[in-house]
């Protein structure tokens, strides 16, 4: 999946496998995780559905790059849109690292 990473920008569906093949322990292939996602915000936008994906508890997506991302995405959402996700967004908070320090320091100032 990796070697076709510049044609898969173009298939929305395509963003979640191709992270999943990223080795993140190269330099080369992290650096260049960002131009990609760039690329398919422009080419080829994914859905609500795959953002959350994103926020997901897979390793390759616990990435801030990825996550911010995500959330990008999300931001662009209507309510409407985000009211049908709801309890999947919910779901997905509960394997976010900064949600996870909050509740272990019962407070919302992470850097306390």
């Amino acid at each position: 999946v990796y070697s076709f990473r510049y044609t898969l920008t173009e298939n929305k569906k395509a963003l979640t496998k191709f992270l999943l093949s990223v080795d993140w322990t190269s330099e080369t292939e992290t650096n260049e995780v960002n131009i990609l996602l760039n690329l398919w915000s422009t080419k080829a936008p994914i859905d609500i559905s795959d953002a959350l994906k994103l926020l997901g508890r897979e390793k390759a997506f616990q990435r801030n790059i990825v996550r911010e991302y995500a959330v990008e995405v999300l931001k662009k959402a209507t309510d409407d849109e985000l009211c049908m996700f709801l309890s999947q967004l919910v779901q997905a908070l509960r394997y976010d690292a900064t949600m996870q320090q909050i509740a272990a320091n019962g407070t919302t100032n992470i850097n306390t």
